[in-house]
């Protein structure tokens, strides 16, 4: 039971913090773009590889937000790596991750000035 509640916190807490970086991205989309070259293979890397469901969504959902919000000079220098990264995220076993991962990398792909 113990281990249960530490996990459950742990992704509470994961989700939560996405959450403010999505809500940062609407609010003040300039400050994060000194730091895209360290956000985006973060998200990537949670949205393949992190063993909670909501998590892998709400990363899927933050780099939606990464590409919508922030503007197409400095974004599209991550766009292959994204692309690539994101991949494997569309045969996930969760229906729910694959459709994130669907309408995240069609945002990116559909990627235009």
């Amino acid at each position: 039971k113990q281990w249960y509640q530490r996990r459950v916190r742990a992704t509470t807490t994961d989700c939560q913090g996405l959450r403010v970086v999505q809500f940062l991205l609407r609010r003040v989309p300039s400050a994060a773009t000194m730091h895209l070259d360290a956000l985006v293979p973060q998200l990537i890397t949670v949205s393949r590889d992190s063993p909670s469901v909501e998590v892998r969504v709400e990363g899927l959902k933050t780099l939606e937000s990464v590409c919508s919000e922030v503007h197409f000079t400095h974004v599209h220098l991550h766009r292959a790596r994204v692309v690539r990264g994101l991949r494997e995220v569309l045969s996930d076993r969760k229906r729910v991750v694959r459709s994130a991962a669907s309408r995240t990398l069609d945002k990116w792909i559909m990627l235009e000035p």
